[in-house]
């Protein structure tokens, strides 16, 4: 039998509280801005993120000054 949710999908389930909003899990889940653009240095407030908690897998990073993308948290 297959999982019919990706990773990604499970980790945002996980998180989904009926009646909870989302910063009330704890200190695990924080929504941080890397410190700056790896391509440019450019500094957080020039970061725009998709709004995931920094530890998700999805966690996405985009520099507004070069417009460079990446996720942090991928192993790739």
């Amino acid at each position: 039998m297959s999982n019919k949710y990706t990773e990604g999908a499970a980790n945002v389930l996980l998180h989904l509280h009926s009646g909870e909003p989302h910063f009330s899990h704890g200190p695990h889940c924080e929504f941080s801005k890397p410190p700056h653009c790896p391509e440019c240095n450019a500094g957080a407030e020039d970061i725009e993120t998709n709004d995931l908690p920094a530890h998700h897998v999805e966690y996405t990073c985009r520099c507004l000054n070069c417009g460079f993308q990446w996720m942090p948290n991928s192993d790739e």
